[in-house]
């Protein structure tokens, strides 16, 4: 019960669930997810990043391009 209380602090919502579902990222935890929603991961995110050649299997690595400040606004330059 906690984690669906936390899920949805955090904006996690059976669409954005749907939507990493969508992006091959199937066995992931609701931890995962969370935290991937938490960093703003999202499909469109992630399109961009490899329209500038970032193209990662795990969405680890997405959500450490995220933080570690490769926003949108910088891959679209």
């Amino acid at each position: 019960m906690q984690e669906v209380l936390e899920a949805k602090i955090h904006g996690v919502s059976e669409e954005y669930v749907k939507e990493v579902h969508a992006m091959r990222y199937k066995d992931l935890s609701m931890k995962k997810v969370m935290e991937a929603r938490i960093h703003g991961v999202n499909e469109e995110f992630i399109k961009q990043a490899k329209q500038k050649r970032y193209s990662f299997t795990s969405i680890d690595k997405y959500i450490a391009l995220k933080i570690h400040g490769i926003a949108i606004k910088s891959l679209k330059e």
